[in-house]
């Protein structure tokens, strides 16, 4: 299969052979078909004047010298017949006459004819029944499958765009869909809304938590001062306690050791019991961390800008109680009741903006990145201010406990205590402190590392106590021994314990606070602070429910989160609400406008696809349909007949060839004549058929070579379906069918891809990937990828049936059963039938002389439909003195009639110079009738044979002698055609002489002779000249008008 240059024609069978046929001179030019279509009659009878007539020529030649050769045969059988029954009459009996059945029935030339001819007559037999059997039935009929497969896959590609344009209409369900979420759980006018007024509310001086923040970290600074005076007391002494863990540690892994060195039950565990015992991290560890936090809390205090009276003296700390009780105590009630003013009006908005963005968080989609922590501010804002309305008391009640608590707070009796204590605290430097705290810190990391150790060595320690077993030992072992167990960690923790004890700047604070009182005195500005702080038990009461100093820390970690959270924000704080409106802006495009868009493009390509397939059913499905049920009853009615005509000719041919073959070996002239006939009319008739069947090879070659032509240039340059027959005709198998399509005007594909199923999964490929879709909406974009899919997968089916790969095939199919099965067909038809014309032809011709050969003998029967056997002639016809039919290397004839009865031979009279020796009579050739016998000889013998004698028989010189054959001269005298008397012979007395003769054979009509008698012998001096009446006469003379 190959397109030809020039996308012209589109070849099938290229090396069919029915294209060598030798008539064909190649396809017509292209200018002959370019308006085919448009043809009349006579354009028509042009074409077949110029195209058709001079290739099939040849064929018209072999039909007239079959037609001249059957009237030549004719009219050499009727000239001969007027030759034998007018003018040659006589000269035509005395060669038949003449003529030796024998010598023509038989010998090598006569049968090499026979036979050959009954070869021909066979394979002409054989030929023509061959061409019965090889004739198909169906030619036009073949057509029909390969047509209706071909427009059945149209259909069905029509069928497929069909249901791809009903599909489409599936996506409307999954559009209604986001448009119900859309409008429903997400409610983009509410959301929108809520973000407006939030950013109306952070564009307020108010929405800002710093100054509320601020003035209660202030307010709180006051309580801190007692939190150190709790665990400054294990500072006395944190040098010499760590100077006995350390020691506790050493006799520990003392005791370890020797445990590990130990190897049987007989270890004696009372020292290593104490040892545990002795090491009491239950008490210790407390000790430590108390430690750590009054170091804490006093590098806290030195620190501190917020508690300046703690590093500047009472002068600073009265100035701060007045600060706080005029000044930081209204501010911070000021900024509560302007903040909650502001926070109250707002704050629903932002609680239904959160609650909607996490609605559709839930259940709809995560939104992406950028927009989660575009909300992330608000929703921490929301989280805090939400937290620190809840607090007890909340922040209304405790901008009024504040306003009582301002009018009571005092200084007291606590002056000269803080400035001791200032002091104090003062004679340690930062870095000393620092560099204890360091100390103690690994002293506490130590001590909590082995206390689980220790702990599991104390259990199995136990256990062995109880049951000295080896086990138990290798347990109890197991415990201490190795990385990270209690030896290891015990030695450790005595380390770190005895660099704790030797720390300078652990032992520089153990001096201070046991020699400066810091101990006592931070014990007494505690209570005289908690005295001054809770003057009036009623204010107290009032800001915390234990009655002590409220705990402000709550609510300043609520602020300070709220007013860092308010810093981040940018300078425009409003800015942080259009990132999320333009996140809420998208996913209303993408789940409102996107569909809607979606919707009017389905609409407009299910219109273009119901378009394309009215095109596609209008202009080819339909045409084709309907001219397969117009045209196929009279095209198969033609086949039939076609095939009845061309197995008929066949089957006379056949008959004929074996009517040939039957009288050849008959040797019947009448029936090798008709046969003859009837074969050359048969010939002729093959002639004609074959000339008909090169007819249509003709037009098949130009038809199968100019179909795509013709078939593109009769549609109009603005047929939608040229440029697809292009593409079906010419394109490579692998292009695509889609350019076509779009060209066609039937289907643009990529336009249904980008605006139906493309816009859709970009809707899917956004979702996926900005977001996470949630339960409600994963559903309905799983629809949407299914209808994607679903669109797609048909979209793919419909291409692939309207591929070039799978539409050419069929076209390529249909074609090939005219261009190739019919026309091979035909080609195989036509060869038959030419051939078995010629072979009917060279049949007859051989005849011609097998016929001739027939002629030369006298005619059988009344018209020669007897046959011709040389069996039944023998009895008839003998050689001269000779069996085998010859006598000096020629032919000579003798007729033996049946001996006649004694009156038979008296009877009649003799013609022409009767009692001749010898005398004999002959039937004429073609039935003539027999010469009058001779009369009887006088003197004869008493002993011969009258009868006999009459033929030349008689007495020889030994005895009796058979009849003798009444010899002839070489050709008969003629005979009267009817009578059978010789020409010019007298008439005896009752008219013609001689006996009746059969009209059948031509011969006389005789009785048969009597049983031979025999003779009695002659004496022995009898002689022949004794009996002269018994010698054979001489030869007479040969009548008048032999040959």
């Amino acid at each position: 299969m190959r397109a030809l240059a020039d996308n012209y024609t589109l070849e099938v069978c290229p090396k069919a052979l029915w294209k060598k046929l030798l008539f064909l001179r190649g396809p017509s030019p292209q200018s002959t078909f370019d308006n085919v279509t448009r043809w009349g009659r006579s354009q028509v009878q042009d074409y077949a004047r110029d195209t058709v007539l001079p290739q099939v020529q040849a064929n018209l030649v072999f039909l007239v010298i079959a037609v001249v050769t059957i009237l030549g045969f004719l009219m050499w059988r009727l000239i001969r017949r007027c030759c034998l029954s007018c003018c040659m009459k006589e000269s035509c009996a005395e060669q038949r006459a003449a003529a030796d059945p024998a010598a023509v029935l038989s010998g090598c030339r006569f049968w090499l004819l026979k036979v050959f001819l009954m070869v021909l007559a066979l394979a002409a037999l054989a030929a023509t029944l061959a061409g019965i059997v090889m004739t198909r039935k169906q030619l036009v009929g073949e057509v029909w499958p390969p047509l209706r497969a071909l427009n059945d896959h149209l259909e069905a590609t029509a069928d497929g765009m069909d249901g791809l344009a009903a599909n489409l209409s599936g996506v409307n369900p999954i559009l209604d869909n986001l448009t119900a979420l859309a409008n429903n759980d997400v409610n983009f006018a509410a959301l929108t809304t809520n973000l407006q007024a939030m950013k109306a509310f952070l564009d307020l001086p108010a929405s800002d938590p710093g100054p509320l923040d601020a003035a209660l970290t202030s307010l709180s600074s006051a309580a801190n001062v007692s939190s150190l005076a709790a665990n400054m007391g294990s500072l006395a002494t944190a040098a010499t306690n760590m100077g006995t863990y350390a020691t506790r540690l050493a006799t520990l892994s003392s005791e370890l050791s020797a445990l590990i060195a130990a190897t049987g039950p007989s270890f004696a565990t009372a020292n290593l019991a104490a040892a545990l015992t002795a090491v009491d991290l239950a008490t210790w560890r407390p000790a430590v961390e108390a430690q750590a936090a009054a170091l804490s809390a006093w590098a806290g205090l030195q620190a501190a800008v917020s508690v300046p009276s703690l590093a500047a003296g009472l002068a600073s700390l009265d100035a701060l109680l007045t600060g706080l009780r005029n000044t930081q105590i209204p501010a911070t009630t000021s900024s509560l009741n302007s903040f909650l003013a502001a926070w109250n009006a707002y704050s629903p908005s932002l609680a239904a903006l959160i609650a909607r963005v996490d609605s559709i968080q839930a259940d709809v989609v995560q939104l992406d990145p950028a927009t989660t922590v575009a909300l992330q501010p608000l929703r921490t804002l929301q989280s805090n201010l939400t937290s620190l309305l809840a607090r007890s008391p909340s922040p209304t009640a405790l901008a009024s406990n504040l306003t009582a608590l301002a009018s009571e707070l005092s200084l007291g009796p606590a002056a000269s205590l803080i400035t001791a204590f200032n002091t104090t605290l003062a004679a340690v430097p930062p870095a000393a402190l620092d560099g204890a705290r360091g100390a103690v810190a690994a002293v506490k990391a130590a001590l909590e590392a082995l206390q689980p150790k220790k702990d599991a060595t104390a259990a199995a320690l136990g256990v062995y106590g109880g049951s000295a077993s080896q086990a138990n030992f290798n347990a109890l072992k197991a415990t201490a021994a190795g990385a990270g167990n209690t030896a290891a960690l015990t030695t450790a923790a005595q380390a770190a314990s005895s660099a704790a004890a030797s720390n300078a700047s652990l032992i520089a604070v153990q001096t201070a606070v046991a020699s400066g009182g810091l101990v006592s005195t931070a014990a007494a500005i505690n209570v005289t602070l908690g005295s001054a702080s809770s003057a009036a038990a009623a204010v107290a009461s009032r800001l915390s429910p234990g009655g002590r100093v409220p705990a402000l820390g709550p609510y300043t970690a609520l602020t300070a989160t709220a007013k860092a959270t308010y810093d981040s924000l940018p300078a425009t704080k409003s800015a942080v609400v259009d990132t999320v409106l333009t996140t809420v802006s998208d996913l209303q495009r993408q789940l409102v406008s996107v569909p809607d868009n979606v919707r009017a493009q389905v609409a407009e390509a299910q219109s273009s696809f119901r378009s394309g397939v009215s095109d596609l059913r209008g202009q080819v499905i339909n045409k084709v349909t309907k001219f397969e049920a117009d045209r196929k009853p009279t095209l198969d009615k033609a086949d039939k007949y076609r095939y009845q005509a061309t197995v008929a000719v066949f089957a006379v041919s056949a008959a004929f060839a074996a009517c040939l073959l039957l009288f050849v070996g008959l040797n019947c002239p009448w029936g090798v004549a008709a046969a003859v006939v009837l074969q050359l009319a048969a010939a002729a008739l093959l002639f004609l058929l074959a000339a008909l069947f090169a007819s249509g090879l003709v037009v098949a070659q130009d038809g199968c070579y100019h179909a795509e032509h013709i078939a593109v240039s009769s549609l109009s340059a603005s047929s939608n379906v040229k440029p697809l027959l292009q593409y079906y005709f010419f394109a490579p198998l692998n292009a695509s069918v889609q350019s076509a399509l779009q060209s066609a005007g039937l289907v643009d594909v990529e336009r249904v891809r980008g605006q139906v199923t493309g816009q859709a999964r970009a809707v899917i490929s956004n979702f996926t990937t900005l977001y996470s879709p949630r339960w409600k909406l994963q559903p309905t974009l799983d629809s949407a990828q299914a209808f994607i899919n679903g669109t797609e997968s048909r979209i793919d089916s419909i291409l692939a049936m309207a591929g070039a790969d799978r539409v050419r095939p069929l076209y390529e199919a249909l074609k090939a059963a005219p261009c190739c099965e019919a026309a091979t067909q035909g080609g195989q038809s036509w060869v038959l039938l030419t051939f078995c014309g010629w072979l009917l032809m060279f049949t007859s011709n051989v005849a011609f002389g097998f016929l001739s050969r027939l002629d030369q003998l006298p005619q059988s029967g009344c018209c020669g439909c007897k046959p011709l056997l040389l069996s039944r002639m023998r009895s008839q016809v003998h050689p001269d003195g000779s069996p085998d039919g010859f006598d000096d290397g020629k032919a000579v004839k003798a007729v033996v009639l049946s001996a006649p009865g004694t009156q038979a031979m008296t009877a009649g009279s003799v013609a022409g110079g009767g009692g001749r020796a010898g005398g004999g009579v002959e039937p004429a050739a073609d039935a003539l009738p027999s010469a009058p016998p001779l009369p009887q000889p006088s003197g004869m013998n008493p002993y011969a044979f009258p009868p006999y004698g009459a033929y030349g028989g008689g007495m020889g010189p030994y005895g009796a002698q058979p009849p003798a054959y009444a010899v002839l001269p070489p050709a008969p005298a003629a005979q009267q055609h009817y009578v059978g008397a010789f020409v010019g012979a007298p008439m005896g007395p009752g008219g013609f002489g001689g006996p009746p003769i059969d009209p059948f054979t031509g011969m006389p009509m005789m009785a048969p002779p009597p049983p031979p008698v025999a003779m009695p012998p002659l004496p022995p001096s009898a002689a022949p000249s004794q009996f002269p009446d018994m010698q054979p006469p001489p030869h007479a003379a040969p009548p008048p008008g032999s040959h």
